[in-house]
């Protein structure tokens, strides 16, 4: 029962034994967890010590003024970092076509790296932050390709090959195509993933080889990257703005994410799992079906998952504690 895996208590995400992640099994160190999500790159420079994202009141969005990164160089090509760096080809505004009539008026945004999937970069490990953009991924990448690839038994997973020769090898999360084929079935389902298209759209299309599932893809330059937030992991955030999406009324729209700091502009249509790997016996995504089939009752989901998971109150006490950190080391 849902209930049994999701704490009353609000998360506190600088506490030491919070855990109020949509997981099955022993409690998770959100704080550790939070960490662990911060992306690798940063700005450089010194940037002043202050949040784009604020209270909920007067949440300002958009991005923090900084000097340039220095860019990552794949096959003698300049990859961009962050939403900055890339040509708005749709700067006029968004549009999709929906892939259906749906049962239900809910909709479901999915994030795709360690909460759908986990790929793993054979050819170059290095680029998994560039395309990818998971600090993780590099740090595991080591210890896991060998027990992770040599046991293929161990979850379900396939290969893609990316155009610049890159071969990627990506685990399936347990009832990934299970849950997809429900929730797409009666939601309209959209995959926002800080990920570059070269490499998440080939992975899409092995989701949904159709493209009859999966109504809407967005990518790293839907994303609003905030250089400060997560800076005490070494880096920024890209934030999933659900503003920057075509969507009429947010009270009927949720957003399914590992990364905590994903749900800084919009906390409140949150639902926060823990992330995934290699593990078989892993039934979060049964656990985030119940849910939403739970929520999707009420006119305006926000009112029910903000109480749950207590992420608007837990990523203001983070903030301040990265304001503070930024304070010590100016």
């Amino acid at each position: 029962m849902l209930r049994n895996v999701i704490l009353k208590a609000p998360l506190n995400l600088v506490g030491l034994q919070s855990s109020l992640l949509l997981h099955s099994g022993a409690s998770v160190n959100v704080a550790s967890a939070l960490q662990r999500a911060c992306y690798s790159t940063s700005p450089n420079g010194n940037a002043t010590p202050r949040s784009s994202w604020v209270g909920k009141g007067d949440r300002k969005r958009g991005v923090c003024n900084s000097r340039p990164a220095r860019r990552h160089v794949v096959n003698g090509r300049h990859i961009p970092l962050h939403v900055n760096d890339l040509h708005k080809s749709n700067e006029g505004g968004r549009s999709y076509e929906k892939k259906k009539k749906y049962d239900s008026d809910l909709i479901v945004v999915l994030d795709m790296d360690e909460c759908l999937i986990h790929a793993q970069f054979l050819s170059s490990p290095a680029h998994a932050r560039v395309y990818a953009h998971q600090l993780q991924q590099q740090r595991r990448q080591q210890s896991r390709t060998n027990s992770t690839v040599s046991c293929p038994g161990a979850v379900d997973s396939f290969r893609v090959t990316l155009p610049d020769g890159d071969l990627v090898h990506v685990n399936v999360r347990p009832g990934l195509f299970e849950f997809l084929e429900a929730v797409t079935d009666r939601y309209e389902t959209h995959i926002f993933t800080a990920a570059l298209p070269i490499y998440a759209d080939r992975v899409i299309d092995r989701l949904d080889p159709d493209g009859t599932r999966i109504t809407g893809r967005w990518f790293r330059d839907s994303c609003t990257y905030d250089p400060l937030a997560g800076r005490g992991g070494g880096g920024g955030a890209y934030v999933k703005n659900l503003e920057k999406l075509p969507f009429d009324d947010l009270s009927r729209v949720v957003l399914v994410d590992n990364n905590p700091l994903s749900f800084l502009s919009h906390p409140e249509n949150g639902i926060l799992v823990n992330s995934f790997y290699t593990d078989p016996k892993d039934d979060a995504l049964p656990q985030v079906l119940d849910l939403l089939n739970e929520i999707d009752e009420y006119p305006d989901v926000r009112p029910i998952l903000a109480p749950r998971f207590g992420l608007e109150e837990s990523l203001q006490q983070y903030l301040s504690s990265e304001k503070s950190r930024a304070f010590k080391c100016a």
